[in-house]
């Protein structure tokens, strides 16, 4: 067995260990909050990639007008009741939709009350972007079009506000009609631009008709989702067609036609009810139903899970990880992580739910242990969980035993590819399976060599040479990532020139090397010719704990 040493960490090269999950409480019920009394259940959770978290949380306080909070990593930021600071002479009466974009601002759908009525307001942490009863005084609506409702509400890290809301225009129909806006926000969110996407009776020329509805009817929320460089998807519904849009610009997936099943197409009601989700690579997930093999619309199979374009999952298939039963129809809520995981919940028809991780439980009802109390139940709410982008951190909404709601915090640790900016590196470097956490082994795999027989190795290095552009150093081989890589090397089996070359690599038990991060570069080398090199893209490796 060969081990490679570099300060603080030995990885070494072996078969591969059990994967293994190790989930805390991060939320429970009765725990005292900072802002007095104790918390009975959470309505939303979120986490970012540095691990802060944010959380909507219902308390025991009294006072049903105050008894709702929320929490940035345990600091109070909002509180139902208190006095806004625009509209002025308003509280706050309750939350809509909430969303938390890299840097931890907070785009709000709130409802501020003065004392004749509750109305909607759009929010950018606590800065007032759009109040119901404002004039839309932008294309496409006429003079005198009012914003009605706000439904969802999603933030970018450039601070734009993409909102699903009604809108009041005469010209457009005589009840309130779906509209989505993109706010452009300042520093400070003041409001630079306001763009319309799509709206009633807007014609779209990628469905080849105008739209009638967006979203979702019921349950919206996690209808529209927008990545951190303000692409987004979700169900449109335009005039005789129906389909599933990236931008507005690209069908996805569209009622009646094939789906990614064999001899299956969509349902002619496949997206009333979906869930959508798209990372920062562009990548999309999203759930549908087919058309009835038979004349049975409850047939067991019509519930489908796509990912970029192929099956996923479906309902009736069996998941030997999870149960021997097959999947039951619907879930609460879909997202994919910018690795390309995607975090799901799972039912089974005997009953029975589980957070996944790709085919993969995470938590699990009847089975899971956390701090010595078994998952009795999963949350089916739509905020059931939340992922950070880049998929290391997890939060599950679930009743434990013997204590009631509870938020489970799971630390997969990371591992993410960089790919640098000049477009030189031939070779691939790709995880395989497996987790960078304490005591766990994961595989890599080295493909894309000069030539058939060529030497495959890995460097490792404590730090990256990758400016804040993400480029790393010009050499003959290519664009080096690592700085200071360490003189040993890793071998992997040579290439043979059709498969890629792979090795496990285990993280010793060590729980100094939590939050620890490492960075790995793969290398082919000709023997016997000088100065014949291919270098790799990179790995960074975010150790999360056993």
């Amino acid at each position: 067995m060969k081990h490679l040493f570099i300060p603080t960490l030995a990885f070494c090269s072996l078969g591969a260990l059990p994967h293994a999950q190790t989930p805390d409480i991060l939320l429970k019920a009765g725990d005292p909050l900072s802002a007095g009394g104790a918390m009975q259940r959470p309505r939303y959770v979120a986490i970012g990639d540095s691990g802060a978290w944010v959380s909507l949380i219902e308390s025991d306080e009294p006072d049903p007008n105050r008894d709702v909070l929320l929490f940035r990593s345990g600091f109070l930021v909002l509180r139902e009741g208190m006095n806004l600071p625009q509209p002025a002479g308003t509280t706050l009466d309750d939350w809509g939709s909430i969303h938390v974009n890299a840097q931890g601002d907070l785009g709000m759908h709130l409802r501020p009350r003065t004392t004749a009525t509750t109305i909607d307001g759009l929010y950018w942490n606590h800065v007032l972007v759009q109040l119901e009863g404002d004039v839309l005084d932008f294309a496409p609506f006429s003079a005198g079009a009012t914003l009605d409702g706000v439904r969802v509400v999603r933030l970018t890290e450039e601070r734009e506000l993409v909102a699903l809301v009604k809108v009041l225009d005469p010209t457009l129909s005589s009840r309130p009609v779906d509209a989505l806006i993109r706010y452009t926000l300042g520093p400070t969110g003041d409001v630079l631009a306001r763009t319309t996407l799509a709206a009633k009776n807007t014609f779209n020329n990628a469905l080849g008709a105008p739209v009638d509805t967006l979203g979702t009817a019921t349950n919206p929320e996690h209808s529209l989702a927008v990545n951190q460089q303000g692409d987004f998807v979700l169900p449109v519904n335009g005039i005789g067609a129906r389909a599933i849009l990236v931008n507005m610009d690209r069908i996805v997936a569209r009622e009646l036609d094939p789906s990614p099943v064999a001899g299956r197409t969509w349902n002619a009601n496949a997206f009333a009810l979906s869930k959508v989700d798209i990372n920062d690579h562009g990548e999309i997930a999203f759930t549908g139903t087919l058309a009835p093999l038979g004349v049975d619309p409850t047939e067991p199979t019509n519930f489908l899970i796509v990912k970029d374009g192929q099956k996923f999952a479906q309902s009736g298939d069996v998941l030997p990880a999870l149960s021997n039963q097959p999947l039951a129809k619907g879930t609460s809520r879909v997202a994919i992580s910018n690795r390309g995981n995607v975090f799901w919940r799972a039912q089974v028809v005997a009953g029975g739910a589980a957070f996944m991780i790709d085919q993969t439980p995470l938590l699990q009802e009847g089975v899971t242990v956390v701090e010595g109390h078994l998952v009795s139940a999963i949350s089916g709410s739509d905020d059931c969980f939340a992922i950070s982008p880049e998929g290391r951190y997890f939060l599950g909404r679930v009743q434990l035993q013997g204590i009631g709601e509870a938020v489970v915090y799971l630390d997969l640790g990371l591992i993410r590819e960089l790919e640098g900016c000049l477009g030189l590196n031939q070779g691939t470097l790709r995880q395989v399976s497996g987790a960078a956490r304490v005591g766990q082994s994961f595989r890599v795999a080295m493909d894309g060599g000069p030539a058939p027989g060529a030497a495959a190795f890995l460097l490792f290095s404590r730090r990256s040479s990758l400016t804040a552009a993400g480029c790393g150093q010009f050499t003959a081989h290519g664009e080096l990532m690592l700085a200071q890589p360490a003189p040993d090397v890793l071998f992997l089996p040579p290439w043979g020139g059709t498969n890629p070359s792979e090795l496990d690599l285990a993280v010793p038990n060590s729980l100094a090397l939590v939050d620890a991060t490492f960075f790995l570069q793969g290398m082919f080398g000709i023997p016997g010719r000088l100065r014949t090199y291919r270098l790799t893209n990179a790995l960074e490796l975010q150790i999360g704990p056993p």
